[in-house]
């Protein structure tokens, strides 16, 4: 039957099919996350707003 699929691909994980005319990458990598800010990041102050000729 052509709609058979071999199991050798379902069970490999790293089996990479082409469906766009490259090849993805397989390498798995640790993410580095960033560290923590330092205590001194506190948030912008803003100006305060000047008085509109509206209100």
């Amino acid at each position: 039957d052509d709609r058979e699929v071999q199991n050798s691909e379902m069970l490999n994980p790293t089996a990479v099919v082409p469906r766009h005319g490259f090849e993805a990458a397989v390498d798995f990598k640790p993410v580095e996350h960033p560290n923590e800010p330092p205590d001194n990041d506190l948030p912008v102050k803003c100006p305060t707003p000047e008085p509109s000729i509206l209100n």
